[in-house]
């Protein structure tokens, strides 16, 4: 079970959706525009005099996303084998306010995860009720504050033990974010503090678990999505990303 809901976490925080209103991923993943698809292709980053320049490709990081014309994604492939080839793929599906309720994760032709979703709206969050293959496997509790921004998760096993969670704290100018992680005896494992720029995207994000800082600086394309990024951890370049976006 702690395998899957870790399985489950990696997509969580795409798709956290608020209690008012109708969302979509291009609003969680601060894409703007009708977006059809982006591709992202990772070299690695290499010191060439003051400038950081693409190195060797990185082939098993790369991904394509494909976005509906409500703005959700629907597809996700990985080609994530050492040599860049196809490894998995994942298929979303929602309902009509843009909640996901189904989840497959395909690796070559075999079903590898079938997650279906429900949803039970409570004062100011819903409830999230998980099902693995049609069985009853969890829940999770979520709370957003005034501004629709998610303060609150809990986890919850098929038993309703309680697995962890996590708090978010938003400073005045929206532009820090923490988020502290708890472990099932609700004590905090790690805080992880990210900063972002006036576009919405992180610039710094900082963790007191290895006291790790990882940096991005960005290139914006004509609507304002980034399509070149910089990753650097202590401010050393580790990391390009190129991004290909296409739009409806």
């Amino acid at each position: 079970m702690k395998t899957l809901k870790l399985i489950l976490l990696m997509s969580l925080f795409c798709k956290l959706l608020p209690v008012n209103g109708q969302w979509n991923d291009l609003l969680t993943m601060n894409l703007k525009g009708k977006i059809k698809s982006v591709k992202e292709t990772y070299y690695a980053a290499i010191l060439n005099g003051n400038d950081t320049i693409e190195g060797e490709r990185l082939l098993r990081w790369d991904n394509i996303s494909l976005y509906d014309e409500s703005g959700n994604l629907y597809k996700e492939s990985s080609f994530g084998h050492p040599d860049g080839s196809y490894e998995w793929d994942n298929y979303y599906s929602y309902d009509s306010i843009g909640r996901e309720i189904a989840w497959k994760c395909y690796s070559d032709t075999i079903l590898f995860e079938d997650m279906t979703y429900k949803y039970q709206k409570s004062l100011d969050g819903y409830r999230k009720y998980w099902f693995a293959r049609g069985n009853f496997v969890g829940y999770e509790d979520i709370r957003f504050n005034n501004n629709n921004q998610i303060v609150q998760l809990y986890n919850y096993e098929e038993d309703s033990s309680y697995s962890g969670g996590d708090i978010w704290r938003y400073l005045p100018d929206s532009l820090v974010v923490e988020q502290i992680y708890y472990d099932e005896n609700d004590s905090p494992k790690e805080t992880i503090k990210y900063t972002k720029n006036i576009n919405g995207d992180n610039i710094c994000v900082f963790s007191n678990k290895d006291n790790n800082a990882i940096t991005y600086k960005y290139k914006y394309e004509e609507k304002m999505n980034w399509d070149y990024k910089i990753e650097s951890v202590n401010n050393k370049p580790i990391k390009i990303v190129i991004r290909k976006i296409d739009y409806y």
